[in-house]
């Protein structure tokens, strides 16, 4: 039994060394720290890019289908428009009665809404292109203090490889000139 105890922690140290070794490739292009707390612990990177302050960090859920792995990223600018878009079909599993609240967004092959509150009317179009190159994803929330974004992920390490995660910063990035 102690046996299998060792070897689970092993493994688990294993994958989180595996992703934070590519968080380290981020921080070699942009800059930044890569964060660890004890053994076991999940890496934390915090950096600046393109003059915002990042912190990408890792989130897990136990639902009825089981553990499910979350890409976090948060940015630290101020927005000038409050917004928040989701999963319809992500909020549907949790018996999210607010549902309803969300206008629905024609996004090729997911199916999200954005929160009928939002003041970017103006500009849907380029908003929906944009939300098509970042799904799948959970949400995207935008107010005064920045943005939080989070993405299901199967697998972390493939979810963290560069340039991938690069390429999600960078359209983070060009919602928020958008917006």
């Amino acid at each position: 039994m102690i046996l299998i105890f060792i070897a689970v922690n092993i493994l688990r140290k294993l994958h989180w060394l595996s992703i934070q070794k590519n968080l380290h490739d981020l921080t070699d292009e942009i800059g930044g720290d890569v964060l660890r707390k004890g053994f076991l612990g999940r890496p934390i990177f915090h950096g600046r890019y393109k003059d915002m302050d990042i912190t990408i960090n890792f989130s897990t859920e136990r639902t009825r289908k089981g553990r499910v792995n979350y890409l976090d990223i948060s940015i630290g600018t101020a927005m000038q428009h409050k917004f928040t878009i989701s999963s319809l079909s992500w909020l549907r599993e949790r018996g999210e009665e607010s549902v309803e609240n969300f206008e629905p967004l024609s996004v090729k092959n997911s199916e999200y809404g954005i929160l009928k509150n939002h003041q970017l009317k103006t500009k849907m179009e380029s908003l929906q292109n944009l939300i098509t190159d970042l799904s799948p994803f959970v949400y995207v929330y935008g107010g005064r203090n920045g943005l939080l974004f989070e993405k299901e992920c199967q697998n972390l390490v493939i979810c963290t490889r560069h340039p991938k995660l690069r390429e999600i910063l960078d359209k983070l990035a060009k919602l928020i000139n958008m917006v």
